[in-house]
């Protein structure tokens, strides 16, 4: 039997824009003007603008190397 680590249990591939905010401890609007400057990818499904996981998983590990 094979046991995933229980954060990546947890949280979905795809994040909604607030969710990501959240996790990046920015506010919404900041992440909705990051996607059209390309500073985090995103991707729409249905109607939905998602971010990936893995972008938030960068992005945090960036800005704790810059401590």
């Amino acid at each position: 039997m094979v046991t995933q680590h229980s954060e990546e249990r947890e949280l979905p591939r795809l994040l909604s824009v607030i969710e990501a905010a959240h996790l990046l401890n920015v506010s919404e609007r900041l992440v909705w003007r990051m996607i059209p400057r390309g500073e985090i990818r995103s991707v729409r499904l249905g109607g939905r603008r998602m971010i990936p996981r893995s972008e938030v998983d960068r992005l945090t590990t960036d800005t704790a190397s810059w401590s």
